[in-house]
């Protein structure tokens, strides 16, 4: 819809606005043209599906590579896709922060310090990965660490056994 001469074109942000007040659309016709649905039913489609396309090209009846299409040719469209995604992400942030403030869930206050607590220090160490040439260095080394682990086992006992014999005396 083209703005009235004098009027001014509404911004992304107040689109996006009008298109999630909108009454819900399920029960309207179908089209019978992919290509003439309105870009403010796409994007009360999207918002319903939280930003999932395939769901929201199911509830308009048309195919998901039009849908696909349809967001690439439109900011519209694509500034509706990112709101909706960062709705749903704002909704996860806080189910997560209520699980760690009201439950105080020990596995969701792992997740949220190691996520958002790096800069803090709260990171999990990524794993070892040895290349084959490495791995036999390493095995000597392990081997190397038995043999001194036995030795100062081996000498434990020996101290051990000597004083058990100055007592016996």
């Amino acid at each position: 819809m083209a703005p009235k001469k004098g009027q001014t074109k509404p911004s992304i942000k107040v689109k996006c606005k009008q298109v999630i007040d909108m009454p819900e659309f399920e029960n309207k016709p179908l089209h019978t043209r992919p290509h003439t649905v309105p870009d403010e039913l796409i994007a009360q489609a999207l918002y319903g599906a939280r930003g999932k396309q395939t769901l929201a090209a199911e509830k308009l009846k048309i195919a998901a590579s039009t849908l696909h299409g349809r967001i690439a040719q439109s900011p519209f469209l694509q500034e509706v896709l990112n709101h909706s995604k960062e709705l749903l992400l704002d909704k996860a942030e806080q189910a997560l922060h209520e699980l760690i403030e009201e439950k105080k869930e020990f596995p969701a206050i792992c997740f949220f310090l190691k996520t958002r607590g790096k800069e803090r220090g709260y990171e999990e160490s990524p794993s070892l990965i040895i290349s084959p040439d490495h791995e036999k260095k390493f095995e000597g080394l392990m081997n190397s660490l038995k043999e001194i682990q036995s030795s100062i086992s081996s000498s434990k006992i020996d101290e051990r056994s000597e004083t058990t014999e100055f007592n016996s005396d």
